[in-house]
């Protein structure tokens, strides 16, 4: 994986992760995806704050810790191949699928909002109020 850059003025990254599936979910407080191939090339995604999903028409508001069986649409996601992740400066995260399923996660003004992870200790996190805090 490479390091995280800015693709444009505007603030956005976008991470690339070829052929990554979506291996485990996980639900509690919080909605956790894993994309797993190996111990070198992992990404995981903890949502710990209200989020959007978007599949075809269907647009659904997402909460898992007011009400965790609302995620049950979203566990269609399983198996699917990662498209991008993209983190704009603001905060906001967006996760693509190869069959344009989206989920999207606006920062949190308390609480940090979402993490992603991958090898080698590389960490980006959506701080309360929309900061990031990026461990490359």
């Amino acid at each position: 994986m490479q390091a995280i850059q800015p693709i444009d003025a505007a603030g956005e990254y976008i991470l690339s992760f070829e052929n990554l599936e979506v291996t485990l979910l996980q639900i509690g407080f919080q909605f956790t995806l894993n994309f797993w191939e190996t111990d070198d090339y992992f990404v995981d995604i903890d949502i710990d704050s209200q989020f959007i999903f978007m599949s075809g028409s269907d647009i659904l508001e997402i909460n898992p810790e007011e009400y965790p069986l609302a995620i049950a649409p979203v566990l269609v996601v399983l198996h699917q191949k990662l498209e991008s992740i993209t983190i704009m400066k603001s905060g906001l995260l967006n996760i693509v699928f190869s069959n344009q399923m989206k989920i999207s996660v606006p920062p949190n003004e308390m609480y940090e909002a979402w993490s992603v992870s991958g090898p080698n200790g590389f960490r980006v996190i959506c701080t309360p109020g929309g900061g990031l805090d990026i461990t490359p």
